[in-house]
């Protein structure tokens, strides 16, 4: 389990955060919800500005909302696959680099997508 609380105690670096963002994600099926998640954030924006564009529609500020579309599916995969809370309520910066970053390994095989047993 990730002590979330433990960042308070102490300043840590951007590695440290993110091993322990590596912690809170050991099922490939958080992974995958992730990643399908930065698909749908991509998705979001792309119908957004498509809209906009075509349609005449003023819909950029639908945009705010950009950042939380990961969420929709990675959150609830903390609560019901991890059995942990999101890394996202102690630094949404941090947590969405880590995300990206998780997400780069696994497709570029430096991290595997299943670290249960580690």
């Amino acid at each position: 389990m990730i002590e979330i609380n433990s960042m308070e105690k102490k300043k840590i670096v951007f590695n440290e955060y993110y091993q322990m963002y590596l912690a809170a994600h050991k099922h490939p099926a958080t992974k995958l919800l992730h990643f399908a998640g930065q698909l749908l954030t991509v998705l979001y924006i792309y119908l957004i500005l498509k809209l906009s564009l075509t349609r005449e529609l003023l819909l950029l500020g639908y945009l705010w909302f950009t950042p939380n579309v990961v969420y929709l599916l990675a959150w609830p995969s903390h609560w019901w696959i991890e059995k942990n809370e999101p890394l996202a309520y102690t630094n949404k910066w941090w947590a969405k680099l880590s995300d990206l970053k998780m997400l780069y390994e696994v497709l570029t095989l430096k991290v595997p997508l299943d670290t249960r047993g580690k």
